[in-house]
């Protein structure tokens, strides 16, 4: 079993990610056209099954 990390700056870090990840997402949605259509298609690429053979 691993030890907990009690003294907070792992939370501090989450924290500062999840911040930058948000404003990050803000970012592109106000700059860049069509956005969302395109995380939509690249999480749709991701999803498809890899063939074996190309």
């Amino acid at each position: 079993m691993s030890k907990l990390n009690t003294d907070g700056k792992g939370a501090i870090r989450i924290g500062h990610y999840t911040k930058n990840a948000i404003e990050s997402f803000e970012n592109n949605i106000v700059n860049q056209k069509d956005y969302l259509e395109k995380v939509d298609k690249e999480l749709k690429k991701e999803e498809e099954p890899k063939s074996q053979f190309k």
